[in-house]
């Protein structure tokens, strides 16, 4: 039995040098496809959304109004949200006398507040 230790090949790797058949081999062909013929089959059936993308056209600003009105800050919804986050608070940390549960509604309403705010609701 040989005990000695041999590197197979040379002893330091040596770097591959670029090269276009690698980059451009069957494989990488064919999952670049995968994912661009869907998209191109979307941009054909919703010309829309493709053109609105690249024009900068804000196809949500009819409804801004009414979304305000609904989901927006002093809404009765979000009264309501407030509200909902405030008794599950309460009835997590009655079960389980964990502040965590408490401490852990608290900053979430506090971070929906500041995404309202962020949002212009």
């Amino acid at each position: 039995m040989n005990a000695s230790l041999s590197a197979q090949g040379p002893a330091v790797a040596q770097s591959q040098g670029f090269s276009l058949s690698k980059m451009f081999s069957r494989q990488r062909v064919v999952n670049f496809l995968k994912f661009l013929l869907p998209m191109a089959v979307l941009a054909a059936f919703f010309p829309q959304v493709a053109l609105a993308a690249g024009a900068g056209a804000d196809m949500l600003k009819p409804g801004d109004a009414t979304v305000k009105a609904t989901a927006g800050s002093g809404s009765t919804m979000y009264k309501w949200i407030i509200l909902g986050e405030v008794v599950a608070g309460l009835v997590l940390y009655v079960l389980t006398h964990s502040f965590k549960f408490l401490f852990g509604f608290i900053i979430l309403s506090i971070i929906g507040n500041v995404g309202m705010k962020v949002a212009g609701y």
